[in-house]
């Protein structure tokens, strides 16, 4: 039995949930990340004081420091801290826009900055010494971006999310467009979405349906 190119090929299904929990848990990982960076403002003590404890050790970077260059010195790493969080999020969010797309490559790549340990963005493992070396607040808001970049990997990688991303792997690339947070979790259009032309019919097709034209 031949297949004939000229039929019509059913749409692919939405996107499925796992994919949507996927998503979710990401937006969430970098919300959190970037108030984390946000909260060290108000950590002002308790590094001086770790700061100051610590260069009591001469191999310590922070060795002879008099109390004045620490406190000098807090509002750059917070700055850098904020900086490096925002920056981080918007290459996370980007990625995961092609995730939303069914980007088998977005998905393998987000999962390898997750979870591998040299990665700068390896937040699978922020909850390791969460209540080692922050306060209270920050060792709270620090596990839960483990916990949600965690979450992410398992929904990505569970059954029932990779269908999507092989069926997409080889469709026409969606139009893309401005990343927001209402698009993110929005539907994702059919590959072929109804147009107001009428269809071509090739002339073979034709004469199978209507043998006497």
């Amino acid at each position: 039995m031949s297949i004939d190119p000229t039929e019509a090929v059913a749409e692919p299904a939405g996107r499925p949930r796992t994919v949507d929990y996927a998503l979710y848990a990401i937006v969430a990982q970098v919300a959190l990340a970037v108030i984390f960076a946000l909260s060290l403002v108000t950590a002002r003590g308790y590094f001086i004081k770790s700061w100051r404890k610590d260069g009591l050790n001469a191999d310590s970077a922070y060795h002879g420091w008099s109390d004045q260059r620490l406190h000098d010195h807090f509002p750059s790493v917070v700055k850098t801290s904020i900086i490096t969080a925002v920056l981080f999020a918007v290459l996370v969010l980007l990625i995961a826009k092609y995730i939303r797309d069914g980007k088998n490559w977005a998905r393998w790549l987000y999962i390898v900055l997750t979870v591998f340990p040299l990665s700068p963005m390896a937040d699978a493992y922020r909850f390791i010494g969460a209540f080692v070396g922050y306060p209270p607040l920050q060792a709270v808001v620090s596990f839960l971006v483990s916990v949600a970049a965690i979450a992410a990997v398992v929904f990505l990688l569970v059954r029932p999310s990779w269908p999507y991303f092989r069926r997409n792997a080889s469709t026409t690339p969606s139009p893309g467009g401005p990343i927001s947070f209402r698009g993110m979790f929005a539907p994702r259009p059919p590959a072929n979405p109804d147009s107001t032309e009428p269809a071509r019919t090739s002339p073979r097709a034709k004469s199978r349906r209507n043998p006497a034209e």
